[in-house]
């Protein structure tokens, strides 16, 4: 039988397939419906098991992948990545928004035959993702630095006549505990800006111009964390802030 699937460039989706009586699966092929001229982007099939009138197998789909969310990070001087959890950091990593992202379309063929296969496995389900998640970690460390890569990006010049607005969110478990931020793209630096909601502070970096599409971007951040935000007894630091400007903040250092 041949099916189609349409989903978003570079994603592994794992797959399973159950034949009806007497239908036995012996593998599956995809094939790529073509979107680029002149250009072939492969959908590849791996750790294909076929058992009985069963199949699993990992779909990864062609092209490079989009992962809105920046993972990993490296925290103070450690060369040791880690997921940010709240479990233990207050700064939880960061959050690309509006990014292009394409979906692609996938024609599956299966194979099948009237006999069973004869290199038939265990049907297991495949062992989910799991992100190292240190505990030896500072909760409010004063730098975080990590590295990640955009498919694609609008050049400066573009993006802002056709209405884009990439742009980085970082993710604090209280936007309160933060006293000034300090942020650098490979290297340089550029501004974090704030966005006032009802209840929280957004800090955010604006991407078009400052990073590079297919090549591996550096982020690093300096945080310096209001003293006074564990403590109760003490009135919170005010902030000031315009939509779309620089982050300022008031108070005593």
């Amino acid at each position: 039988g041949r099916y189609e699937i349409t989903e978003n460039n570079g994603k592994a989706i794992p797959m399973a397939v159950w034949c009806p009586d007497g239908v036995y699966p012996h593998g599956v092929t995809a094939e790529t419906e073509p979107n680029v001229p002149k250009y072939e982007f492969p959908t590849a099939v791996s750790d294909c098991v076929c058992s009985g009138r069963g199949m699993r197998f990992r779909l990864l789909m062609p092209r490079d992948r989009f992962d809105p969310e920046i993972r990993l990070w490296r925290v103070d001087d450690s060369e040791e990545e880690t997921a940010l959890r709240a479990e233990n950091s207050d700064f939880l990593g960061a959050v690309l928004h509006n990014l292009y992202d394409e979906k692609t379309k996938t024609e599956l063929r299966l194979i099948t035959d009237a006999e069973p296969s004869p290199d038939g496995g265990p049907l297991t389900t495949p062992e989910p993702e799991i992100l190292p998640i240190s505990d030896a970690i500072p909760r409010r460390a004063k730098r975080y630095r990590t590295t990640f890569t955009l498919p694609f990006i609008e050049w400066a010049n573009m993006a802002q006549p056709m209405g884009y607005d990439e742009v980085m969110e970082l993710v604090f478990r209280n936007s309160a505990d933060v006293s000034a931020l300090e942020a650098r793209i490979n290297g340089r630096t550029v501004p974090v800006y704030t966005f006032r909601g009802a209840s929280q502070v957004s800090y955010c970096v604006e991407l078009v111009g400052e990073v590079s599409s297919a090549e591996t971007n550096t982020f690093e951040l300096f945080v310096t964390w209001n003293r006074d935000a564990d403590d109760p007894s003490v009135e919170p630091r005010q902030r000031k802030s315009e939509p779309g400007g620089p982050m300022v903040v008031s108070g005593d250092p």
